[in-house]
Order: C-alpha cells, then sequence, then structure tokens
C-alpha cells in the first residue's frame, strides 16, 4: 500500500486570494437585452453575486427589466463575480435555451460600472432529432464568439457526465463548428450505452424519456468603466504549518483569483429512447 505523501497547505495564500475576492465592493449595472427586433420587455433576470457547488449557497436577487428590455441599479458585487442569468421564461419561446448566463468575476480590483448589453437573435438550439442510436442538435450563437468548452451531459442516466473540453470526436459525442456562429452536437447513444452497459442494462426501457443536456462556454468581454478605489493591504497572520494528505498540491484549496468573463448556454431536451440506441449492449 503506497502512503499519501505530506504537503504542506499554504494558509497565507489562501488567506490571500479570498481577501482579493471577498470585499465589500459595488458598482453600476448596466443591462440591456433584444432579440428579433423587439426588447425583452417586462422580463425577470437573475443577478447572482455569490455562487456555489453546495446546494442552498447561492445569493442572488431578481430584477424585472423594462419596457425597453434595460435595467440599470447600482449593485454590490462582494464575492467579486456578478452573473446575470437568463432563463427560458425571459428568453424568446422558440429558442430552445433553456438558460443563458453572462459571467464576470474580477478578484482585487474595482469597478464604477459594468455595461452587458447584448441582442440575442442569433442565441438558438434546434429541437434534438433522432436518426439511428444517434441524437443531433444544432446551436446557433453570436457570430463574434467561439465556443471554448462543451459539455454533454448524460446527466439522468445514473449520474454520468460526459465533457468534450474541446471541439471534436469523441465516442460518446462529437461537436463540431459547423460555421461561424453555429454547432453541431451529436449524442451517440449506441456508443453511449455499449461503453456502460453493465451500468444500465437493468435500468433503461425503450419508449422512456430521458433529458440530455448541452452546456456551451464563450469567452466574451464586457464594457466596463474602473474605479480609482482599492482594497485595503493585505496583512498576513502568523500561521502554523497545516498538513494535508492529498497528493502533494502545496496550494489545494486556494481559489482562482483570475478574472473571468464568459457568456454560457444551457439547452435540455428530453428524447425517447429507441431499440437502435440499445442495439450494442
Amino acid at each position: 500500500m503506497t502512503m499519501p505523501r505530506l504537503a504542506y497547505w499554504d494558509q497565507e495564500e489562501h488567506d490571500k486570494a479570498m481577501h482579493l475576492i471577498r470585499q465589500p465592493r459595488e458598482l453600476l449595472l448596466s443591462l440591456n437585452f433584444k432579440a428579433n427586433g423587439a426588447p425583452l420587455a417586462q422580463k425577470r433576470v437573475r443577478v447572482y453575486v455569490a455562487r456555489s457547488m453546495v446546494e442552498g449557497c447561492d445569493e442572488y436577487h431578481e430584477y424585472l427589466l423594462d419596457g425597453d428590455g434595460t435595467l440599470e441599479l447600482n449593485h454590490p458585487y462582494n464575492e467579486s463575480l456578478i452573473d446575470v442569468e437568463l432563463t427560458k421564461e425571459a428568453l424568446p419561446s422558440k429558442c430552445g435555451i433553456k438558460q443563458l448566463i453572462f459571467h464576470w468575476f474580477h478578484p482585487g480590483k474595482w469597478f464604477d460600472k459594468l455595461s452587458i448589453h447584448r441582442d440575442l437573435s442569433n442565441w438558438v438550439v434546434t429541437p434534438f432529432t433522432v436518426s439511428g442510436g444517434d441524437v443531433t442538435v444544432e446551436v446557433s450563437f453570436d457570430p463574434v464568439l467561439q465556443p471554448t468548452s462543451a459539455q454533454v451531459n448524460f446527466s439522468n442516466l445514473l449520474g454520468h457526465i460526459f465533457e468534450a473540453p474541446d471541439m471534436g470526436s469523441y465516442p460518446e459525442a462529437t461537436v463540431q463548428l459547423s460555421g461561424k456562429g453555429k454547432a453541431k452536437v451529436t449524442f451517440h447513444m449506441t456508443a453511449f450505452f455499449e461503453k456502460w452497459a453493465k451500468n444500465y442494462s437493468q435500468s433503461l426501457e425503450v419508449g422512456n424519456e430521458y433529458p440530455l443536456e448541452i452546456l456551451f462556454t464563450f469567452n466574451s468581454a464586457f464594457e466596463v468603466k474602473s474605479s480609482k478605489k482599492q482594497d485595503p493591504e493585505f496583512v498576513p497572520k502568523s500561521y502554523d504549518g497545516r498538513v494535508d494528505q492529498t497528493d502533494g498540491n502545496p496550494y489545494l484549496g486556494v481559489p482562482s483569483t483570475m478574472p473571468e468573463e464568459t457568456v454560457q448556454l444551457v439547452a435540455k431536451q428530453s428524447v425517447t429512447l429507441t431499440q437502435d440506441m440499445l442495439a450494442s449492449s
């Protein structure tokens, strides 16, 4: 039996990162959304100021866009984060998108204003189509953007998640850019069930519906106005060495302080399980 290596977690690095992230900051948030020549009038948006993988730890506020599809107000970003989320109820009815999330994260910096003004006319996800053992969906988005990652999610099938870190072909799915502002995703259901046959042989029935989900992430710069304000200086404490039995990573648990500006598109639809999908399992 190999014993895990002992590594010292640098508590000072962790505290310094948290100092950069957690400050009582505020900025003027300016939103404007339209699609197909019309504003997203009287639609609800969620503005997150803290997000966590732990259920119940997300903190957000809901607002109503005005008749011009705009919203402008002073808003805190005490965790260096603002996520503006449009759900399917706020998006055009036929766009096929479950969520559109505009993610902005800038630790250690102050800003006077953040503007997210977008025309969402190009953001469309087609209905999932079945051909043999494959399920295909086409995604359209702002042609100025290019996806940096794609996640193809079989989450309802015993929690299995397949991630395609780059555009390309994988046994479980193919993610291809099919033109400027366009991508095509194919779920290879037969290959998926062939690979995981032992897991699913007793749990699946032809004719039942199962949800499939895709998540595209795009890098996207937002308009900001910088502030002259600065964080208070970080003052380190006196720390004892802490031992972490993990495999030698001295910075395990230190949160990222790298700036992030992205747009995330989430689409989720149910497909009916066919015998062709289970042909090899």
